[in-house]
């Protein structure tokens, strides 16, 4: 029998609180005026009616930022807290009111017009990599900047990171295969809904700042807010209450620096929330269009991969950087690999920030090479599973050099999938022979109108690992109690 968790009482009485339930002494509200344009340059903010509204205590635009640090990024500090003489997507905050009441803070929004000078929206990778229109004007990457094993390179383009892992020669063993397959996969723009959107609550004082957030990464988050506003990590505190879930969205810095500056600029706490339209303005998966060549030699078994991915990273470049480099370690697949060229760019266009989503990268590039290595089974005339089975690395196989090797035994972990699969179909057909199980009677007669059942397998391999790492540290008491430290967030 397991014990019961510590936090289920909590959970399921309601009792639990998370960020968009704290509150403090003096607390404001803000609405956030967001961008109605997708890429435009800013020509002039009239705040006079919202600043003359009911109960607003400020109306917070970038110049009135002074002496902070405008812009954030654990890896390219490129993001802006609010627009900085242009917007770069549609829904960019552009300015924050602070008021009274959370309902006159929104009616006060209304009241700020914004004028813009338009510019051509460059809205999917393709075309941003194409255009000689800049998202940028600037590069952001300062000197020796590097964020685990990602070090941004300055970009003179729209192109947020750029990455390559190669060995062999793929060009020319595709060259001598007796088979290529080539496949084009697209991976849509996805948001990681979670329950609790995003928000943060800020009270900045002269020499501390105090954030309760829905931050995954709070420490992360305390450092850059450090460097912003110029205080010491001792200074700056990060509060994380449970989180009603994240999917990895709510990594690294979103939405504290805002709420920080607005209460900065207004002298008060305040609190900034989202619904759900917004927290897709505020970030989401890195979008994905990826091109897999593979070369089989006569027996099926591989003998080279060219694979190009290109991501839709949107207005800011936030972890995609990382994403893209864990994309390109996890896109060939745990199959013997004698022959490899990976190349990945992250091109900014005019969305919404991507950043990390379930999986890190994986999704985009595992489901394009494993839908290549199914298109190749088809034209190969073999059974997806016998080839993949021949493929395969072995336990103690290395996948990239340096790293790991593999622990795992695939080939058994697969035949154990098809068994199970198989098993599930023989007792399936089994009930409808017998008679006795409607559902997968009705099921087996839906063959008759038209509707199909398939199965399908895929395999992967991820190189695990993020920053920054969780630890742990165990006090013990003179009574023979104890206190546990994590590092680790409450995910929900």
């Amino acid at each position: 029998m397991t014990s019961p968790r510590s936090d289920a009482w909590e959970k399921v009485t309601g009792r639990a609180r998370y960020a968009v339930d704290a509150v403090l002494p003096n607390m404001a509200h803000a609405a956030v005026v967001r961008s109605e344009r997708a890429h435009a340059y800013l020509t002039g903010i009239d705040r006079a009616e919202a600043e003359a509204a009911p109960g607003v205590i400020a109306v917070v635009t970038a110049e009135d930022l002074g002496d902070l640090g405008r812009r954030f990024g654990h890896i390219v500090p490129d993001h802006a807290i609010l627009a900085v003489d242009k917007v770069r997507y549609y829904g960019e905050p552009v300015a924050v009111v602070v008021a009274e009441t959370p309902h006159q803070a929104a009616d006060a929004a209304e009241l700020v017009w914004v004028d813009y000078d338009d510019l051509p929206a460059l809205t999917d990778a393709v075309t941003a990599l194409a255009s000689d229109v800049l998202i940028h004007e600037q590069s952001y990457v300062e000197p020796g900047q590097k964020f685990l094993d990602v070090a941004p390179a300055a970009s003179t383009d729209n192109i947020a990171h750029r990455n390559e892992l190669a060995w062999g020669d793929a060009e020319a063993a595709l060259a001598a295969a007796a088979t290529v397959v080539e496949t084009t996969t697209t991976f849509p723009l996805v948001y990681g809904y979670a329950m609790e959107t995003y928000n943060a609550l800020a009270d900045w004082q002269p020499g501390s700042l105090h954030v309760v957030s829905t931050a995954q990464h709070p420490l992360m988050v305390r450092r850059e807010l450090a460097r912003m506003f110029s205080l010491p990590l001792a200074a700056v505190r990060v509060e994380v209450p449970y989180i009603g879930g994240g999917y990895g969205s709510k990594s690294y810095t979103k939405l504290e620096p805002l709420a920080a500056a607005a209460s900065w600029a207004a002298g008060r706490p305040v609190k900034v929330t989202t619904d759900v339209e917004a927290a897709m303005y505020t970030t989401r998966a890195d979008g994905a269009l990826v091109t897999v060549r593979t070369g089989f030699d006569a027996d099926a078994r591989i003998c080279a991969r060219d694979i190009d991915i290109r991501f839709d990273t949107g207005a800011y470049a936030d972890n995609s950087p990382l994403v893209l480099t864990k994309s390109i370690n996890r896109s060939f697949g745990p199959y013997r690999m004698p022959n490899l060229r990976v190349r990945g760019v992250a091109a900014y266009t005019n969305t919404s920030p991507a950043s990390s989503y379930r999986g890190f990268g994986a999704p985009q590039a595992a489901l394009a090479g494993e839908l290549n290595m199914d298109m190749a089974a088809d034209r190969l005339g073999i059974d997806p599973v016998e080839l993949r089975r021949r493929n395969l690395l072995a336990p103690g196989d290395t996948i990239i050099d340096g790293k790991r090797p593999l622990d795992a035994d695939l080939a058994a972990d697969l035949d154990a999938i098809v068994f199970a699969l198989d098993q599930h179909a023989f007792e399936r057909d089994a009930a409808v022979q017998a008679g006795g199980d409607q559902h997968a009677a009705d099921q087996h007669d839906a063959v008759d109108v038209g509707i199909r059942r398939g199965r399908a397998v895929a395999v992967t391999a991820s190189d695990a690992g993020a920053s920054p790492i969780s630890t742990a540290q165990v006090r013990m008491h003179a009574d023979g109690s104890v206190t546990l430290l994590v590092s680790s967030t409450e995910m929900g």
